[in-house]
């Protein structure tokens, strides 16, 4: 595979590979957002029962004393063909930091990683989305409670998850944030990603450095952490120095156990991003904690500007949709699309809806 580099460091947007085109359009910027000052981290669905496309995003609400990241909630956005987007006007996730009983997400719910189960699969009449999420807490969290919580008194939290149930004609039924983080994680993580296999749910995130992996049978856990899928110190690959980030996980094409990994990696040892990429893992069939990392990126960049974070949406056998966002000239994120398909045009019916066959 021949890779076209941007050699620029602050490059606002990277060349892809020859097999990746780049939608011209920029799809949704922070001025689409009411509730908040930024747009970023998405991850999509496909509503098979509504023939739509639903959007979670990340947004910066403000800076908040008491929050060591600021103040960070998640929205929603809607579209019918993946390309042209709509912004619900009302927050999905709004942390609230002064509140008197403080929450795990009280500060910062962050990198949302979604997934869509049509009716048949449990879901209510128009399905359900499960939105699985960073979260932390309020640094005063524990001295405003009195006590110290299930999930402890440090900053991070674990992974959090909100519950989306949808009526037949797609209007939200009732949205419901759990109680208590899937996944205890009292250190710095992110970037979770979920998709369904056979009766599994699997749900891959970053624990700086490494990609991990955790598994439940049920959407609402409880999860089980299975372990390193992508360790640091196991590649060296001109791409990936000395982080990975990111690691959307999808289903493969072929294979008796059908998952892969769009994993990011990056060179942080000067305390910049100095260049990255998005590399392809696969899953071996006997151990999901067992991974096999190609060593030619699936496309490269310079600088900290392009493919900060990213979701993956397969469509039919062997072809992609992945949504990132960037930053513009002015350092502002915005929402992005890059595909493997030779035209930005194909068949709702053919996008896998993060369910292996």
């Amino acid at each position: 595979m021949v890779t076209l580099l941007a050699f620029a460091l602050g490059t606002a947007h990277a060349q892809v590979a020859a097999d990746w085109s780049t939608y011209g359009t920029v799809l949704l910027t922070a001025s689409n957002v009411p509730f908040g000052s930024t747009i970023g981290s998405p991850s999509v669905i496909y509503d098979s029962v509504n023939d739509r496309y639903v959007m979670v995003f990340e947004t910066f609400i403000g800076s908040t004393g008491n929050c060591p990241a600021g103040e960070w909630g998640l929205g929603t956005a809607f579209s019918n063909d993946g390309l042209s987007w709509s912004v619900n006007g009302t927050a999905l996730v709004d942390p609230d930091p002064a509140s008197g009983s403080p929450t795990y997400y009280s500060c910062v719910a962050a990198h949302p990683g979604a997934i869509y189960l049509p009716p048949g699969s449990g879901g209510a009449a128009g399905g359900t989305i499960y939105v699985y999420f960073k979260a932390e807490q309020a640094d005063d969290a524990c001295t405003v409670l009195g006590g110290t919580p299930s999930w402890g008194c440090e900053q991070y939290t674990g992974i959090g998850s909100v519950r989306i149930r949808l009526r037949a004609n797609g209007s939200i039924r009732d949205t419901v944030v759990a109680p208590a983080p899937l996944l205890a994680k009292d250190t710095n993580f992110g970037y979770p990603k979920p998709i369904r296999y056979q009766n599994t749910l699997a749900i891959s995130y970053t624990e700086y450095p490494n990609v991990q992996i955790a598994t439940s049978s049920s959407p609402t856990g409880p999860f089980l952490d299975q372990g390193t899928a992508l360790d640091v110190l196991d590649y060296t690959v001109s791409w990936m120095e000395n982080e990975f980030f990111n690691a959307a996980i999808a289903c493969r094409d072929t294979g008796s156990f059908p998952l892969e990994l769009f994993a990011g990696g990056r060179d942080t040892d000067f305390a910049a991003v100095l260049d990255g990429g998005i590399g392809k893992a696969v899953a071996s069939p006997v151990n999901i904690t067992n991974w096999t990392l190609a060593t030619e990126p699936q496309f490269s960049w310079v600088g900290d500007d392009a493919y900060r974070h990213w979701d993956v949406l397969r469509v039919d056998a062997s072809d992609y949709l992945l949504y990132y966002d960037e930053k513009d000239l002015g350092g502002n994120n915005q929402i992005r699309l890059v595909t493997t398909l030779p035209t930005f045009s194909w068949s709702n019916t053919s996008v896998y809806d993060k369910a292996c066959p």
